[in-house]
């Protein structure tokens, strides 16, 4: 996926300004959908926890998505 022309090191920014850019939603709702997906995100290990997910696996995807966050 690109977004803006970019394939690695897409940011917040480049998300929300390629949503601007489409007219999905204003600036406000945009960020607050962010930050309740960054939310969810961080609480990864109790969803895989209470799915099931081997330990292996779960900790494997957490550090997949702290390397997401963290760009």
């Amino acid at each position: 996926m690109s977004v803006r022309g970019k394939r690695q090191g897409i940011t917040r920014d480049d998300m929300l300004a390629a949503a601007r850019d489409c007219d999905v939603a204003t600036l406000p709702r945009l960020s607050a959908a962010f930050d309740e997906v960054a939310i969810a995100l961080r609480q990864w290990l109790t969803f895989a926890d209470e799915a099931g997910v081997a330990e292996k696996q779960a900790t494997k995807i957490k550090q997949a998505i702290d390397a997401g966050i963290a760009q």
